[in-house]
């Protein structure tokens, strides 16, 4: 069970009781619950996969020298194939 408190009343919901509480909610404020939600879902998803390339940058390091030099290959690469895919 939930403890929310709204405005200096404590109230103990269950998540039923607050999923029902949302079902008799217009269907414009259930979208604006939803996406309030989604938004807060996303923030975390986001902060974790930042993180995660910040852990991954900090372990294998790359200078800018090597990214201008990977960015070379691969459009030397892509240029390659046109030709080849233009003919087909």
């Amino acid at each position: 069970m939930s403890q929310i408190l709204l405005d200096k009343v404590r109230v103990e919901l269950t998540s039923d009781q607050i999923i029902a509480a949302l079902h008799q909610l217009p269907a414009r404020e259930r979208e604006r619950v939803r996406r309030e939600l989604d938004s807060e879902q996303w923030r975390r998803e986001f902060e974790q996969l930042l993180a995660k390339f910040q852990a991954r940058a900090k372990k294998h390091p790359i200078s800018e020298v090597e990214i201008i030099e990977e960015v070379r290959i691969v459009r030397a690469a892509r240029r390659a194939r046109r030709p080849a895919q233009s003919s087909n």
